[in-house]
Formats: structure tokens, C-alpha cells, sequence
């Protein structure tokens, strides 16, 4: 939960949802702003060659790249043009899906930010066999111009697809 700057708004609403629902929802300290730069800075973070490889899937139009996304998983993918609610230079954007309109640059490039944390944590977790040295994470991208639609790849990710 946060405002603009995680001041008072975002307290007062978190204390009333919590009085009206018994939840209580995490609080961002320094709201949307302090949110957005860890989100900017993680993605760099996240991005380093000593974290994670950025595993290319390439091939002509229409052979089934998107396929390939969605069969490894947010475990292991993520799926560029989804987020962007895109289907590619050839397709476009998906009809059925009026959202994107109303997505913006800084939603698209958060939601990159977001997948890439969810994907990196997920291969943080224990596992019974942890004794081994941990390689970087194997992370699958669709290979991508620098824009997807309306929205452009942030500069770390465009550079590391290279």
C-alpha cells in the first residue's frame, strides 16, 4: 500500500482497511517514489551477469517462440510481450485485451522489474540438493526489438538481450 510519497494518505487508509477488514497491508515507507527506484535499481541488480543469465529464444515469425514462454513458466521466463499486451511486430496488439491502453512505460517497465524479482526468488529457495555451488539463474526471453508496441525495453534488459 502506498501513495505518492508514503506519507500520511497511505497510513490512514492502510489503518482504516485494517479497523474495516482485520487485514493488515504492508506499508511502503516512502511510497510510490522509493518504490519505483528499488524496482529500477533491482532490475539492474537482477540483470548482472554474476546473478542470472538472460537466455535468448529466437527464431522467425510464427514458429512458436511465445509457446516456448509459456511452457517454462514464470519460474523460469518472462513473458515480455504479455506484459506489454503485445503480440509481436507482425500480430500486434492483442484485441481481446483492452488493458494495455492504460498501461504506462513506467507500469510496463515495474511489471519487468516485478517478474524478474518473482523469478529470481523462486530460484533462490532451498532445495534438498543446496550443497552444491549455485550457478546463476537461467532467465528465458523472448528475443525482442528495442520496443514491444508502444512500450520500449528498459536500457539494462535491451543491453543484456544483446
Amino acid at each position: 500500500l502506498y501513495c505518492f510519497r508514503g506519507g500520511l494518505r497511505s497510513r490512514t487508509v492502510q489503518e482504516w482497511l485494517e479497523l474495516e477488514t482485520g487485514i493488515r497491508y504492508p506499508l511502503i515507507e516512502g511510497g510510490y517514489k522509493k518504490m519505483r527506484q528499488f524496482l529500477m535499481d533491482e532490475l539492474e541488480r537482477s540483470l548482472d551477469p554474476e546473478r542470472s543469465d538472460l537466455i535468448i529464444i529466437a527464431g522467425k515469425t510464427g514458429v512458436g517462440k511465445t509457446r516456448v514462454i509459456d511452457h517454462l513458466g514464470p519460474q523460469r521466463s518472462i513473458d515480455l510481450e504479455g506484459l506489454a499486451h503485445h503480440r509481436g511486430s507482425s500480430f500486434g496488439d492483442t484485441p481481446e485485451d483492452i488493458r494495455q491502453q492504460s498501461i504506462s512505460q513506467i507500469d510496463f517497465e515495474n511489471s519487468i522489474s516485478m517478474s524478474l524479482l518473482k523469478l529470481l526468488a523462486a530460484a533462490d529457495s532451498p532445495t534438498d540438493d543446496d550443497m552444491r555451488q549455485r550457478e546463476r539463474t537461467r532467465v528465458y526471453v523472448e528475443d525482442e526489438g528495442s520496443r514491444i508496441g508502444r512500450f520500449t525495453l528498459p536500457h539494462t534488459l535491451w543491453t543484456g538481450m544483446k
